[in-house]
């Protein structure tokens, strides 16, 4: 398991002060995604890309998306989530599953090496445009891969 806490805290630190002031609950939801990338994640380059994720996706804020809106989870098309996931078709289960942190960690690592597979023959920084974008060649979608690529 990598050490996330401290590859995580600058991040968390920065989002609790940039945006407003930190409830309890907040931090508390923190330092659950934290500890779900932590338990899914195989090591330090896996976590770094998950935190980054759900900094560049939700900025580390509870309630992005369609997961506070019980009609438009049940019936929405858009992303849901700490990483901000867009379930696949017939995605009921995904949808309820990536608005809870422990299993949105592991949407969003799967989906992660899905998309380091796929798009293995881009540039390493273009290489999560298959998660950012649905496809690897996509100029837009390169372009978020690689303001959220970290080494």
């Amino acid at each position: 398991m990598p050490a996330v806490w401290f590859l995580a805290w600058p991040l968390l630190a920065l989002s609790m002060v940039a945006r407003r002031p930190v409830d309890t609950d907040d931090f508390a939801y923190r330092v659950e995604l934290v500890n779900a990338i932590e338990d899914v994640a195989d090591d330090g380059h896996e976590a770094r890309l998950l935190l980054s994720l759900a900094q560049h996706e939700s900025n580390f804020v509870r309630g992005v998306g369609e997961c506070t809106d019980p009609r438009r989870l049940k019936t929405g098309a858009g992303a849901l989530g700490a990483f901000q996931i867009i379930p696949r078709a017939n995605g009921g289960d995904e949808r309820r599953r990536a608005c809870i942190v422990t299993f949105a960690a592991l949407l969003a690592r799967d989906r992660v090496r899905e998309s380091l597979t796929a798009c293995a023959r881009n540039e390493k920084e273009h290489r999560l445009a298959g998660y950012t974008g649905g496809k690897c060649d996509g100029e837009e979608a390169q372009r978020l891969s690689r303001i959220r690529w970290v080494d």
